[in-house]
């Protein structure tokens, strides 16, 4: 048996009707962290795990030692439902057509930017390199999904131009050792390229392309909207999304 489409759309009206008569019946009108006892999970992509989970970590550590954090990959096939039932509390997506019981609000302001080893020798022509420099060597891409052109390949064929790929790679946090190991060129968000040059010989510069800016959502289901719990919670992730936003930007200098 599967639900019908007038199931699937009730789905959500029913499941905020229930929460808004549990809240009544049972006085659940509060959320106190310091002695809460739950698991909060948020699916985000790799990207954010090296920047934004361990800030949220400290943050929950901090005020809610009794609170679990589960983080899980992005299922972008199964995100929308996995909200609606429960799966997961919160994902962090790039901005799509959201469906009318999913909110959502802006949380990260991204753009792309290109990483190259310490040392290589596209860096040595003593200014930031140019689009005939980066097309010349070969690349690294990272295609979380496996299919389809990146925003980086369509603006470079509206310049004309291709890039060549040597290696492809599932996950962003395989970028900087690949980097590192090769002469390879990648293109990764600049959260992200902020927090491997602090770890890794890499080399951060503007992507010859164009500017390539996006923004980060944060998408909860529609039915949540008020609860405790999942107010704090958010509000959590927002707290640690600034404090990501504010170390990256102190430490992207474009190069002149």
């Amino acid at each position: 048996m599967v639900p019908s489409p007038r199931a699937e759309a009730l789905t959500g009206p029913l499941r905020k009707a229930l929460r808004a008569l549990e809240t009544t019946v049972y006085a659940v009108d509060a959320f106190e962290p310091a002695s809460a006892r739950t698991t909060f999970r948020v699916a985000l992509f790799d990207v954010y795990a090296l920047s934004l989970v361990p800030k949220l970590v400290a943050r929950l550590s901090s005020e809610a030692p009794g609170v679990r954090l589960e983080v899980v990959p992005i299922d972008m096939g199964r995100v929308v439902e996995q909200q609606r039932n429960g799966d997961v509390d919160v994902a962090l997506l790039v901005p799509r057509e959201f469906p009318s019981d999913i909110d959502h609000q802006p949380l990260i302001p991204e753009t792309m930017v290109a990483m190259a080893r310490t040392g290589h020798p596209i860096l040595a022509h003593g200014r930031p390199p140019d689009l005939e420099d980066v097309v010349q060597w070969p690349h690294l891409t990272v295609r979380i999904t496996g299919r389809g052109h990146t925003a980086v390949d369509e603006q470079l064929a509206a310049r004309g131009s291709a890039r060549r790929v040597r290696a492809q790679v599932a996950y962003f946090l395989a970028a900087p050792a690949v980097v590192c190991a090769s002469d390879l060129i990648a293109a990764v968000p600049l959260t992200a390229a902020v927090a491997f040059a602090q770890r890794w010989p890499v080399a951060l510069f503007p992507y010859p392309a164009g500017p390539l800016p996006y923004t980060v959502s944060m998408t909860w289901a529609r039915h949540l909207d008020a609860d405790p719990a999942q107010v704090w919670l958010r509000g959590c992730i927002r707290a640690a999304a600034r404090e990501v936003i504010d170390e990256r930007d102190q430490g992207w200098a474009v190069p002149s």
